[in-house]
């Protein structure tokens, strides 16, 4: 029985006008894949990768994986004796800084063949229209510059249609190798630029509730439209006088921010053998493929035939670097590797799932990124299921929303996921922020500055259920429980009843100062005492941590404290941060409970309501509909929080100490990689 298409001849894949092209793009590129591997649509949401195991346990037929049977309470199934390889992409046909710049230098030399004398001059040339982008926008970082070089492809290809006659120059340009995969990233479903009402409600969201993810999308998309604006007066600038180059009209800023949105959400991040010149990186056997074309054969099987030539030993080619979206399997060895910023056609279909099925990894003979289906996965016969990398160990729900642009569900599938599933694994994580506390804690924005405490609060959410969790759009809590992640968390120092903050800190920064950084007294030194003061007022006012100092911002309280005249006592200070439970006689397992007591019956009482209000005005406006995406997500979102919320309140009311994060589930990863770092300012003294 030959194989099913690898794209199904009634899917429509967005941007993908013929299937066919985006057959020819692979097949151009030396894309390879499994026969039993299909691209089609996803209950995760857009399009996504599925295998089909085909008849058997897999003696049947070579495409088949070789398995064992496993029993199951569902029915018989098999796992495969070794991780499948799925699908192969050639280094040179992914997009990084590396094969960018070897495409611009392709352009550079064409166009120095171009002469005034030649009737194919072209009224702009690629390489500078793309040089001139790049100095526009001034990309600092990897990201950035892949998203300038596919702004400056997206202008040419519409600058290209605006011509007619057709110019020859831009018609027979290697651009034009890039259109397939241009037009999918117009046209991948990403969040929108938010609407007006979004912008003029900033300060009041950010004052008024916690919303951190709305200003900081918000202030990105801001961010993002005044470089537009500066590129758009820029390029005028240069090619005012180019008949049709009319710039604004090339690249308008809906386009603008589709292809930000569209690279920041499909990127990954691609260990490459730091030994291997990637010059000398080559792909599958393009000629041979072709030729096989030439002779008759369907591309479809030349494409599908080309994998299993290239077919590796299961335990070879391991890089086994990587994390985040950066799904591959780890190593000892990653000293050896360095990580590319990449996209990479046909493996940035594939969905997340918390429990993944497979990973991406490097073949290290050839620097190959290859999808690998792990061999501890449940299959039946003739059972399709979805193909899923995790784009993130844990599911860190504001970056999901922030980078992705959706809810990560926890999708629990009998078939298509490991065969050792365990339910503890059923956790996302969610960063609480409690903004403007001063309007509780008199102060409490310089206190948590000077006792380095950032007022936020990891909450670690576990689901219960087997089933797939939509956090989204479940209305079921009692699938939920919260935990309050207090390891290496020192925000219940600032529930200390005996400390306050020092406003006369000034008066003795100086002496401190000299002291903290064992000055001797009679060494010279070049101190200028108004700049030291300068640097300390701008940490308070800007820094999350204040460094190079003890902390003489924090008091302890005594009876003297509000004695006036001359017979004041000078405050009482901290030597140091290390010993403010003994110096307090403070116990910390009592803070946290004084800590959990303020968020829940002070601070998340009021967030509560105020949610409450904002739902139930939006169920009046629903008729008026949404703006765009921005408008759905936020909504999910906020409903997301208030569920978590009454959660969190219902755990409090029943049992205090259920919302403390047990030893037995924390992780080391949550409290480094997963938490919001603090801004600080890095003080040398010489």
């Amino acid at each position: 029985m030959p194989p099913k298409p690898l794209v199904p001849r009634t899917l429509h894949i967005p941007g993908v006008k013929r299937n066919g092209d985006l057959l020819y793009y692979i097949g151009d590129n030396g894309i390879t894949f499994h026969p039993n591997l299909t691209i089609d649509r996803s209950l995760l949401g857009g399009i996504g990768l599925f295998f089909n195991p085909g008849e058997g346990g897999g003696n049947e037929a070579t495409q088949t994986p070789q398995g064992t049977i496993v029993n199951s309470n569902v029915k018989q199934s098999f796992q495969s004796v070794a991780d499948v390889e799925l699908l192969r992409i050639p280094r040179r046909s992914t997009f990084t800084i590396h094969t960018l710049v070897r495409l611009l230098e392709e352009l550079k030399i064409r166009d120095k063949l171009i002469t005034i004398d030649n009737i194919n001059v072209p009224p702009i040339k690629e390489s500078e229209l793309i040089i001139n982008f790049l100095n526009c926008m001034e990309p600092t970082t990897e990201t950035h510059i892949l998203i300038t070089y596919f702004l400056a492809f997206h202008t040419i290809k519409k600058f290209r249609q605006r011509l007619s006659p057709k110019s020859p120059y831009y018609q027979e340009s290697p651009v034009m190798q890039l259109n397939t995969y241009l037009n999918i990233l117009s046209a991948t479903s990403t969040i929108k630029y938010p609407a007006d009402h979004f912008h003029k409600k900033l300060d009041y969201i950010s004052r008024d509730i916690d919303d951190e993810f709305v200003s900081t999308y918000c202030e990105m998309s801001q961010k993002i439209k005044l470089e537009y604006e500066s590129l758009i007066e820029q390029l005028h600038a240069l090619y005012h006088d180019v008949p049709l180059f009319d710039i604004a009209k090339l690249l308008s800023f809906e386009s603008y921010f589709q292809i930000c949105q569209a690279v920041r959400s499909r990127i990954l991040e691609i260990p490459r053998d730091a030994h291997n010149d990637i010059d000398d990186v080559v792909g599958p056997p393009l000629k041979k493929m072709k030729a096989r074309e030439a002779q008759g054969e369907p591309l479809e099987n030349a494409v599908t035939t080309g994998l299993q030539e290239l077919s590796i030993n299961p335990e070879e080619g391991k890089s086994n670097v990587g994390s985040g979206r950066n799904d591959t399997e780890h190593t000892n060895n990653t000293d050896d590797y360095v990580i590319d910023v990449s996209l990479v056609p046909i493996l940035d279909f594939v969905n997340h799932n918390h429990h993944s099925n497979s990973y991406f990894d490097i073949d290290r003979r050839t620097n190959d990124i290859v999808l690998k289906l792990r061999s501890n996965v449940q299959m039946i016969a003739n059972e399709k299921f979805e193909v899923t990398i995790s784009y993130d160990p844990e599911d860190n729900i504001k970056e999901f929303l922030y980078t992705y642009g959706f809810f990560p569900k926890i999708v629990n599938n009998k078939i298509g996921v490991s065969a050792n599933f365990n339910e503890n694994d059923n956790i996302q994580l969610f960063e609480l922020k409690l903004n403007n506390l001063d309007r509780y804690i008199p102060k409490s924005q310089y206190l948590c500055r000077w006792l380095k405490v950032l007022p936020q609060i990891q909450l670690v959410i576990k689901y219960a259920s087997s089933d797939t969790v939509d956090n989204a759009n479940s209305n079921n809590e009692s699938n939920m429980r919260v935990y309050f992640n207090f390891f290496s968390n020192n925000l219940p120092l600032l529930f200390i009843p005996e400390i306050a903050y020092n406003a006369g800190w000034l008066d003795v920064l100086i002496p401190h100062f000299i002291k903290y950084n064992n000055i001797p007294p009679n060494c010279r030194t070049n101190i200028d005492a108004l700049e030291l003061v300068n640097m300390f007022i701008y940490q308070e006012k800007h820094c999350d941590y204040i460094n190079g100092i003890d902390p003489i911002g924090v008091k302890l309280t005594t009876t003297d404290d509000d004695n006036v005249g001359s017979s004041r006592k000078a405050p009482v200070l901290l030597s140091d941060l290390s010993n403010i439970l003994q110096v307090t006689n403070s116990d910390f397992e009592d803070l946290i409970k004084k800590t959990l007591e303020f968020i829940v019956t002070v601070y998340l009482n009021e967030q509560v309501e105020h949610l409450k209000d904002q739902l139930d005005l939006k169920k009046k406006l629903v008729m008026c509909g949404l703006a765009n995406n921005f408008d759905e997500l936020v909504d999910k979102y906020q409903r997301f929080k208030f569920r978590v919320f009454q959660q969190i309140i219902k755990q409090y009311k029943e049992d205090l100490s259920s919302l403390i994060l047990p030893e037995s589930i924390a992780k080391r990863a949550w409290e480094t990689k997963y938490r919001t770092p603090p801004r600080e300012f890095i003080f040398e003294c010489t």
